[in-house]
């Protein structure tokens, strides 16, 4: 009887073990796929803001064209004071 009581109690003890075992593996598993759903609810979030290099270069195409024109623009406001500024001081001669 003694003996048999031994190998229930490692029985129990063994199958409380591997029970332990599992129920750590599973929530070690929960959390690594809680963590793996942020990850990838950041990456989709990411993605979703990122432009192509495409759509940079057009962008940039555009902004390269209006700097050309607001450039343009200021020669031709330069030389407009420049004539003012030319007529004023012969006026004062």
């Amino acid at each position: 009887m003694g003996e048999m009581l031994g190998w229930v109690t490692l029985a129990l003890t063994a199958a409380g073990v591997v029970g332990g075992v599992i129920v750590r593996d599973r929530h070690i598993f929960r959390a690594i796929e809680d963590g793996d759903a942020v990850v990838h609810s950041r990456v989709n979030d990411l993605q979703g803001r990122a432009i192509t290099k495409e759509e940079l270069d057009m962008r940039m195409r555009a902004i390269e064209t209006g700097l050309s024109s607001l450039s343009e623009a200021q020669r031709e406001t330069n030389k407009r004071i420049d004539t003012v500024l030319t007529l004023m001081m012969k006026r004062n001669d």
